[in-house]
């Protein structure tokens, strides 16, 4: 709960002016970007819809695995062995790159 709300408070307020402007990049750094945005992306894809799910609300939303127990109605520790067996699946699809993806 407490990170939702600090999730929400940040999103309420005004748009921070040290956060660049992401149309400020060079070309070639944002065409990278998308590169490995698309490549996450069908990446997670690949993976059984309920750890794509999980990943997604720890992730993208931000939740703690407790929090996603709670949402998702999963015991704990179910929640924890499908974020765990999501990150090593996309390890292996990633094939161990080094550029930061994971």
């Amino acid at each position: 709960m407490r990170s939702h709300k600090s999730n929400t408070a940040l999103l309420d307020d005004e748009p921070s002016e040290s956060l660049p402007d992401p149309h400020q990049f060079p070309p070639e750094e944002q065409a990278a970007a998308d590169q490995r945005q698309a490549l996450v992306r069908n990446c997670l894809e690949q993976l059984p819809p309920v750890q794509r799910q999980l990943l997604a609300l720890a992730f993208f939303q931000g939740l703690s695995h407790s929090e996603i127990a709670e949402y998702s109605r999963l015991p704990l520790g179910t929640v924890k062995t499908h974020i765990r067996q999501g990150l090593g699946r996309l390890r292996e699809l990633l094939g161990g790159r080094e550029d930061g993806l994971l």
